[in-house]
């Protein structure tokens, strides 16, 4: 029924997700290996540049709309109509994060930058969620890519507060929503 609902545009794309939750579960079970990992990670950067460069995302789309009809890619699929460039791209970038995993026994960060980094990344859902609608407005209003990006990220900085630093307060609403509708009606008559 889920897969109904999210319909084909999602389902194209599912891999990719799926391959990110695999790899959160490996990166928790790994052992640090210094040599494995910048091998991964200069191996992942060379292959993604190549991959850039040599025109293939614009023959894997070719080969897409011969499979299943341009005017169907172009109408129907929207975003997901570039799914097999973009099962290449996660696999890549899964190398490269798994990489960084890899390396990161071997480094070590002082505690305000770790401050820092733990804060940006806590806004990561709310740059999920905003990202799209901020560069089309942004985008709309603006001619510069580079204002168009810096306002969308200083954008995401000002909404994360009061979506992701609100977690507790959004998650007890949710619950108190749900125990309103799951409590059992009474027949008045």
């Amino acid at each position: 029924m889920t897969a109904i609902i999210a319909g084909p545009k999602i389902l194209l794309l599912l891999p990719t997700w799926l391959l990110g939750v695999v790899l959160f579960h490996i990166c928790k079970k790994i052992r640090h290996h210094l040599s494995i990992g910048v091998l991964l990670i200069l191996s992942s950067t060379c292959l993604y540049t190549f991959y850039r460069l040599s025109g293939l995302p614009d023959h894997l789309y070719d080969f897409t709309q011969d499979a299943f009809g341009a005017i169907f890619v172009r109408s129907n699929l929207e975003f997901s109509r570039w799914f097999l460039n973009d099962y290449i791209v996660a696999l890549l970038v899964s190398m490269n994060i798994f990489g960084v995993v890899l390396c990161s026994a071997n480094f070590s960060i002082n505690e305000k930058l770790s401050f820092y980094i733990r804060y940006f990344a806590g806004m990561t859902f709310t740059l999920y969620l905003f990202h799209y609608p901020l560069l089309q407005l942004f985008g709309s209003i603006f001619n510069s890519s580079a204002a168009v990006i810096i306002l969308t990220l200083a954008n995401i900085v000002i909404i994360a507060p009061l979506t992701e630093g609100r977690k507790s307060y959004w998650l007890k609403l949710v619950n108190r929503l749900h125990s309103q509708v799951r409590k059992p009606v009474h027949n008045r008559y």
